[in-house]
């Protein structure tokens, strides 16, 4: 991507092709602009979690001493999604999965045939990176993950 002329323009298999404004969705790890940087470790957070082919009636959020993050059990239509995050500087997969572990253990939750599913680096924004980080610029933007807008 180029946004130092007044109209953008951004490369595709080698093709240049020029925008009005370029709105990114390019993830939590990217850094596409010299006018923004990369989220760091301490920004992230990992998840794990299951998609649980049985329902519930009841949600569930469940915070741990000394741990930055929380536990959950949302009922969708079809399935249960079970899972945890944590903040990457602080914990390793391992821990995340043992307290998981221990989740679904105690609710009765069965993840024999659950789908499993692993994030590596969601946003989770210090206030120096919403006050000090850019997201926009005269023509471009960026959003969701990219701008650490991570929404559940």
């Amino acid at each position: 991507m180029d946004t130092t002329t007044a109209k953008p323009r951004y490369c595709v298999e080698g093709d240049w092709q020029e925008a009005d404004f370029l709105v990114l969705a390019a993830g939590a790890r990217n850094q596409l602009l010299p006018e923004t940087r990369a989220l760091e470790r301490d920004e992230l957070e990992m998840t794990q979690g299951y998609f649980v082919p049985q329902t519930s009636d009841s949600i569930t959020i469940k915070f741990l001493p000394h741990f930055e993050g929380y536990i959950w059990s949302f009922p969708r239509c079809d399935h249960l999604s079970v899972g945890i995050c944590g903040s990457m500087s602080s914990h390793t997969s391992t821990e995340l999965r043992s307290h998981l572990q221990t989740f679904v253990e105690k609710h009765a939750i069965q993840t024999e045939g659950a789908k499993f599913l692993q994030v590596t680096c969601c946003p989770s924004p210090k206030e120096r990176t919403l006050s000090e980080r850019n997201v926009i610029g005269k023509n471009w933007a960026l959003i969701g993950d990219a701008a650490a807008w991570w929404i559940l």
